[in-house]
């Protein structure tokens, strides 16, 4: 039985390609993983080679039965060890020969070590969020490390290196540990020695083993980084699959597991299913109930939803002054405006311009938004706010990368009233050193971002947060870097191996009293720019309307608790049988109440935390992607993309629109009455032709934007149905005018619309823009979509020169006609 801890290595280290803790887990970096458990299941299936040809009693088939909810209640990878053990399973009752019944023994036990390692991950992620440095760590190694003649300076517990003229910090750090994989290993160790041995005097030796093995390997590593400089090789998957290999070993020589004895005698004496019942019955029950705890979200009673914005105290990202056609420049976009009046279309939001926050004040208001203060608030202010949480209100605080401005500072006066705090660094990509992007959890998301699609984060802070805080969005992948007061955004000008990485908390809530308290990490995310992009607006609508319910059912976890550690004693209580006996009972429980309880409180928080209706419309404007080839930062940054048309779809807002991507043409049809078709390239199918005929003739806008350079376009295709058509012979550099025949800009690349009425043409009237009425509703086509790309129209954030303006006033232009066409 000694190669089953290559197998429990082998099954560890395969979370790292499955799950983005580190490095990014897609498919093309899923394939290692295979090879890993293949080994581990053929290393185990040698080490059982001396098994029975009938290795389980019959009784081990009807694991299947809750496995089974495991596979289809559970998402992927979570629900792989349950396919793994359901195989062995079947292999067991397929082929029960004695040369088949290892490989089938090894799959099994594999399956139940991947299930043991997927149930300890929601508490490693608990962990690893909220605890990085370990002061501790470098004062055990610097000894050793000063022995194998490294010779480094240690300052606060923060150890230096010097290379080649360059000193390098290194703090010692959960994740330099190694937690991450030892945190799998441990426990699967654990139960692998009480189910083959049981003695304590074992579970204590591999306690020391692994203990001291991992403070040997933190400064073997150490040791390493001293030579190449590099803090990479703490998290790239294969140095810390190597790194840990060693420990695989010396458990193969000084830990052998006994026979397989035990599970036999284990199942041999099982009680009837009479007896069995009430035990099973209770030990449902106290699992149940225990994923309660965690996974349970107190629907709360809803208010009303007045919002107040308080503006005394920032001097950033105002929300007031109007996104129009006239206002351009960083600070209109750097700007909450768009944010604001879409609350409105949903709650009640006014504006805190000059008073002092005071209860007198916040008893009028549902929530309060305090976003990137540049002021500092009085303590008799900070006591309101915190007596306004208390008493049932909604407090949303948002700051920002590195403590710009101060804002993080000003923040965290209110902050550590409710035990947060906004740490003053900035994150990115630990693989890339990019921009961060998100996913929500697959399991048990947090209301805020259960609706919230893929989320790119525009530099974030990082957040602590004491344990019973809800973790809203754990950012994974990420690295973290310290403010640099030497840059003006406060940046590190210059690369450094002194980061943390890992998980970090990026948005918490938490319930105080009657009220509850959300804290964000990146402002950012919400300015006039960013705010439409994918996820955005789901976020922020997300977090108010979490906000905006009084707690209820806060104390029922505690009742959860109560009768969870209840039904566990009653369990053990109500049968009289070996505890070996009931132990299987209550893992028989543990199979079946976790994907049950998991599905019952997921059902539960999405019931009751829908994103909110609004009460009153808004002029939306969807852009389609399935068929159009376009960019947008919405999965990473793209500014120097010749596709990228930001700015116009930014600018759609200006006219009071609500921008948004859809990505099938079906879904762009059905969100609202307006859709944006830019220079398509995938062919239109017959349903998808009569689907857009119907949209316009029903009152729809299409807006097809297209022009030479898209020389794979299928515009015409699309078109052809409304007696309208692209001749795509470009037109060079010329002037425009309306239907009026007044100078409106200038085209550089357009081809030239036939048909329909002919709004913008050329001085040789050749026509570039047109609309055509069909039904009640309207299709326009313009033919040089060049213009509208970021290289031609700018930025977002830039003073626009003259012929940009033009450009400008060239979309407005047309997304007004579209507008008077019906």
């Amino acid at each position: 039985m000694r190669a089953v801890w290559l197998l429990t290595l082998c099954s560890a280290s395969s979370w790292l390609f499955l799950i983005s803790t580190f490095t990014p887990a897609d498919i093309s970096t899923r394939s290692p993983f295979v090879f890993l458990l293949a080994t581990g299941v053929l290393a185990a299936a040698i080490s059982l080679r001396k098994l029975a040809s009938k290795p389980f009693p019959g009784i081990i088939n009807y694991l299947a039965l809750p496995l089974l909810f495991i596979c289809l209640l559970i998402p992927f990878p979570y629900n792989l060890g349950a396919y793994l053990a359901l195989a062995g399973i079947s292999a067991n009752l397929l082929r029960p020969g004695k040369y088949f019944a290892p490989l089938s023994g090894s799959m099994m036990l594999t399956g139940f070590m991947l299930l043991v390692q997927s149930a300890c991950m929601p508490l490693f992620y608990v962990i690893a969020s909220r605890v990085h440095e370990i002061k501790l760590l470098n004062i055990l190694a610097y000894p050793f490390l000063r022995l194998l003649g490294l010779n480094p300076s240690m300052s606060e517990n923060v150890l230096y290196f010097s290379h080649y003229n360059v000193v390098s910090a290194f703090p010692g750090t959960l994740e330099k540990l190694g937690f991450y994989l030892f945190f799998l290993l441990y426990p699967v160790g654990l139960a692998l020695i009480g189910m083959f041995d049981g003695r304590l005097k074992r579970i204590a030796q591999y306690t020391g083993i692994c203990l001291g093995y991992l403070l040997a390997r933190y400064v073997f590593m150490i040791f390493v980084f001293a030579q190449v400089d590099n803090v990479s090789i703490f998290w790239e998957p294969y140095f810390q699959i190597l790194s840990y290999l060693p420990l695989a070993i010396i458990l193969y020589f000084y830990m052998p597991l006994q026979s397989w004895s035990m599970p036999s005698g284990f199942l041999a004496n099982l009680p009837s299913w009479k007896k069995a019942v009430p035990s099973f019955a209770l030990f449902f029950l106290s699992i149940f109930c225990f994923v309660g705890i965690w996974s349970f979200n107190d629907s709360g009673i809803r208010k009303d939803g007045r919002i107040l914005i308080d503006e005394v105290h920032s001097d950033w990202e105002w929300s007031m002054k109007k996104f129009d056609t006239t206002w351009f420049g960083s600070q209109s976009t750097y700007n909450y405006y768009c944010m604001s009046e879409f609350f409105n279309h949903f709650y009640s939001v006014d504006y805190n311009t000059e008073k002092q926050l005071d209860s007198e004040l916040l008893s009028q208001y549902d929530i309060l938004i305090i976003k990137t203060p540049t002021k500092a608030f009085a303590e008799d202010e900070i006591d309101a706010i915190v007596k306004f949480v208390d008493a049932g209100g909604g407090l949303w605080l948002i700051g920002d990368h590195t403590n710009v401005f101060g804002m993080d500072y000003y923040l965290n006066f209110i902050a550590k009233k409710f035990g947060l705090f906004f740490h003053y660094d900035s994150t990115y990509d630990l693989d890339s050193g990019k921009l961060s992007f998100y996913k929500r959890p697959k399991v048990l998301p947090h209301p805020i971002v259960q609706n919230m699609p893929p989320f790119l984060f525009a530099t974030s802070d990082t957040i602590s947060a004491p344990l019973f805080a809800e973790n809203a969005m754990i950012g994974y992948g990420l690295r973290s870097r310290l403010l640099n007061y030497a840059g003006r955004a406060f940046f590190e000008d210059k690369p450094s191996q002194d980061y943390e990485f890992g998980l970090f908390l990026q948005s918490v809530a938490l319930k105080y009293g009657k009220g509850r308290v959300a804290a964000f990490s990146d402002s950012t995310c919400f300015s006039n720019f960013y705010m439409f992009i994918t996820g955005k607006p789901e976020l922020a609508l997300g977090t108010v309307e979490w906000l905006n319910r009084a707690n209820r059912m806060h104390f029922l976890p505690w009742v959860f608790a109560l009768i969870s550690v209840a039904a566990l004693l009653g369990g053990f209580k109500a049968t009289t049988e070996k505890r070996s006996t009931k132990l299987l009972i209550c893992f028989f429980a543990l199979l079946l109440a976790v994907p049950l309880s998991i599905s019952f409180f997921s059902h539960l928080t999405s019931l009751a935390y829908p994103l909110p209706i609004p009460h009153t419309p808004y002029k939306k404007i969807n852009f389609e992607t399935e068929h159009s080839d376009f960019t947008l930062p919405d999965k990473r940054l793209v500014d120097k993309h010749p596709k990228n048309i930001h700015t116009f779809f930014v600018w759609t807002q200006r006219m009071d629109y609500v921008p948004s991507l859809q990505d099938k043409l079906v879904d762009s049809l059905q969100a609202g009455t307006f859709t944006v078709i830019f220079n398509p390239t995938k062919p239109f199918g017959a349903d998808e032709i009569e689907s857009v005929s119907l949209f316009v003739k029903n009152g729809g806008r299409l807006l097809l934007v297209d022009g030479p350079q898209n020389i794979n376009s299928t515009a015409n295709q699309l078109l052809k149905e409304f007696q309208l058509n692209i001749e795509y012979a470009t037109i060079g550099k010329s002037a425009v005018v309306n239907e009026v025949g007044d100078k409106i800009g200038f085209v550089q690349k357009s081809g030239i619309v036939s048909g329909g009425k002919a709004y913008l043409r050329t001085e040789k009237e050749q026509t570039v823009f047109a609309v055509k009425k069909v039904g009640k509703g309207a299709v326009g086509v313009m033919a040089d979509s060049s213009l509208f790309a970021n290289p031609t129209m700018g930025g977002t954030q830039i003073k626009p020169s003259p012929a940009q303006q033009m450009i400008y006033k060239m979309e407005f232009y047309i997304l007004r006609m579209m507008e008077q066409a019906i």
